[in-house]
């Protein structure tokens, strides 16, 4: 069992360390920052540690990380099998010039507490890219959720959010990541679609979205304005009896056939 605290593999030849003094809302600030201009990217397959005796090292080509104690040598490689502990992988390389200091923690930290889960993160260093870049692996059965997650404080959705103090539309999958398919197949069969991104919406869709998310709250249905805020306030009831996406919800729609209302 891979220990899901935090690995760290890193090469201070031209690392700068950024020391400062902060409050911590200046640190979330910063950091939220520091996510929303990095470069993620997300891997494809799945990833394991594989192992090898200090006496016996041949390097794989496949790794993207070679770590050692005092007796393996441990590769992190493309999974061999579904009976090893696998891994979903992301990586950020981060903006030249921006102090990272401290992000590590953070958005470990972070994922911990909304999901419950523990990350390990391998850091290396290109001087072309930015510095230190690093490896985030986490469990394959959580990795839709994580993924989500960093998804949503590296788009400014949860800057808004909290300044609006409002619910926006659920980002989905494909907002997080949209070289995902489409269309889930199972033995070459369509099971189901994802959710359309909501981020491909326009600007006049999103403010109709929030206002239908949030009409408990910015509508008063004792002074209803127009046949616009009527037409709100019901995609909001659906949306909260259904738990349909608000999104998802259209004029045009039939009650019972697309929405499954009773």
């Amino acid at each position: 069992m891979v220990n899901m605290d935090l690995i760290f593999l890193k090469n201070y030849k031209y690392f700068n360390v950024y020391i400062s003094s902060e409050t911590p809302e200046q640190t979330e600030n910063r950091l939220r920052k520091v996510i929303q201009t990095s470069e993620l990217k997300i891997y494809d397959v799945e990833y394991f540690f594989k192992e090898c005796s200090i006496e016996k090292f041949e390097l794989d080509e496949r790794a993207l990380a070679i770590v050692r104690d005092e007796e393996v040598w441990s590769f992190l490689i493309p999974s061999e099998s579904s009976e090893t502990e696998n891994f979903k992988l992301f990586s950020f390389h981060f903006k030249d010039g921006l102090d990272n200091s401290g992000f590590v923690g953070w958005l470990a930290s972070t994922i911990k507490r909304e999901l419950g889960t523990g990350v390990f993160v391998v850091c290396g260093q290109n001087t072309r890219r930015g510095g230190i870049f690093d490896y985030w692996g986490c469990p394959v059965s959580i990795a839709d959720d994580v993924l989500r997650l960093v998804g949503s404080l590296k788009t400014t959705w949860t800057e808004i959010e909290n300044y609006l103090k409002l619910d926006l539309p659920t980002l989905s999958d494909l907002d997080i990541n949209p070289t995902k398919e489409k269309e889930i197949k199972i033995l070459g069969v369509k099971v189901w679609t994802r959710k359309s991104p909501v981020t491909i919406g326009t600007i006049g869709d999103l403010v109709n979205w929030t206002l239908a998310r949030n009409y408990n709250t910015l509508i008063d249905p004792k002074a209803l304005f127009d046949k616009a805020d009527v037409e709100k306030v019901i995609i909001g009831i659906i949306s909260d009896s259904m738990a349909i996406p608000v999104d998802e919800i259209k004029l045009k729609h039939r009650i019972s056939y697309d929405l499954g209302v009773d």
